[in-house]
């Protein structure tokens, strides 16, 4: 028995390890340098980087989920230049917000459904528009 468990747990670590490696002759569009950690010898992680923000990948939408947010979120909430748009230009960038109520606008980032219509878990982002029509914050709903 515990050798069917130890042989298990092999096959698990060697099929997860041959994952990571990915196709090698795929092109990843992330490979931005972090010339810090570059100049010292030290190659920093793919995964680790975040993507760089576009607004038809924000806001391309597959069936109920929006496949690129996830990846890309961070950059929308740290942006500096969003923040100094007007709420006019904030829309034409990030697109039609999922839902909104007195000057928030919601924008899914995922969710997690239960029976196919029960939202169990949800991340949005959202911007909060002053009464000058200007971005007041941006926030991560969880």
């Amino acid at each position: 028995m515990m050798r069917r468990v130890y042989w298990l747990i092999c096959v698990m670590c060697f099929a997860c390890a041959s994952e990571k490696d990915g196709d090698q002759n795929t092109v990843d569009y992330r490979k931005a340098v972090n010339h810090a950690s570059h100049s010292l010898g030290i190659e920093p992680h793919l995964e680790d980087l975040p993507m760089p923000f576009d607004s038809q990948m924000w806001q391309k939408k597959e069936g109920d989920a929006y496949p690129f947010r996830p990846e890309i979120y961070r950059e929308v909430l740290y942006s500096q230049e969003l923040r100094a748009l007007s709420k006019p230009e904030v829309l034409r960038v990030l697109g039609p917000e999922t839902r909104s109520e007195n000057n928030h606008y919601y924008y899914t980032i995922d969710q997690v459904k239960a029976f196919g219509f029960w939202s169990m878990k949800l991340r949005s982002l959202v911007v909060k528009f002053d009464e000058h029509q200007q971005v007041e914050w941006i926030k991560l709903y969880e």
